[in-house]
């Protein structure tokens, strides 16, 4: 085959390649022209915690008391945060023990005759009276327990735009579990150890509907007090929350809390 030949035969080539391309349809030709970009979807579990960080446990990116408009690292107040995560792994149940652990509060014991429920001092100031259950004052000398709070919020310094008057050292605000209708769950946990330790905690929410949930919080403990045989302690607890939601501008809430210790 001469060059002649060759020529022809290449032109004829790129004729039938010109008129194969013509009669594809118009959608095919964009096809073939651009080649998108690959997409990558990864899903994330929904924590049950609303306030806490997507993938960061420990970080609280919201204040679970609706008076805190803003996000909390906009927020011109010392705020130590304690997501539920971090509550847990710290092996401690009494809020009592759990804020003992935070610098800057401390606990009274028997000091001027109060020797019975949780007291705390913070920055040497009295703050018994300044303990919060959802921005709501929870005074007087009880034992807190954690089963059934969610996150804790500790403020720092005079804080009377939120605690009132009084609040010269701090307050502690305890955000307790609510209902979500994002998901539904069931988590149960059983402790045993030595002195005939004995706890058990319960955690159920179901969401009904996109507007109706309802979650349930249940404890019980049990334990021998050490080196005071026959003595003991026990507790019960119940924690119930029903969220509805009927419409963008209508939200009821219904929390009942009931614990006994002894």
């Amino acid at each position: 085959m001469d060059a002649k030949d060759q020529a022809a035969t290449a032109g004829l080539g790129m004729a039938v390649g010109l008129s194969a391309l013509m009669l594809m349809p118009a959608h095919a030709m964009a096809q073939a022209a651009e080649q998108l970009a690959t997409v990558k979807v990864q899903s994330t579990a929904i924590a049950s915690n609303p306030n806490a960080e997507a993938g960061v446990p420990y970080k609280a990116k919201t204040s679970g008391d609706e008076r805190h408009t803003r996000p909390l690292a906009e927020t011109p107040q010392t705020i130590t945060v304690l997501t539920k995560q971090q509550i847990e792994d710290s092996g401690y149940t009494d809020l009592s023990r759990i804020l003992d652990a935070q610098p800057g509060i401390t606990l009274g014991t028997g000091e001027n005759g109060n020797a019975f429920g949780d007291r705390y001092v913070i920055r040497g100031q009295e703050a018994r009276s300044d303990t919060f259950v959802d921005g709501l004052r929870d005074p007087g000398m009880t034992i807190r327990e954690s089963f059934a709070v969610e996150q804790i919020e500790i403020t720092k310094g005079p804080n009377s735009s939120f605690a009132g008057r009084g609040t010269s050292g701090g307050a502690v605000n305890a955000i307790t579990k609510q209902a979500s209708t994002f998901l539904n769950f069931a988590n149960a946990q059983l402790a045993g150890g030595t002195d005939a330790h004995v706890r058990v905690t319960a955690d159920v929410n179901h969401a009904f509907s996109d507007s109706f949930a309802i979650r349930a919080n249940g404890l019980y403990a049990k334990e021998d007090v050490p080196g005071r045989a026959p003595a003991d302690r026990e507790r019960k607890g119940l924690a119930l929350s029903g969220n509805f939601v009927p419409t963008d501008n209508f939200e009821a809430t219904l929390d009942y809390y009931g614990l006994r210790a002894r």
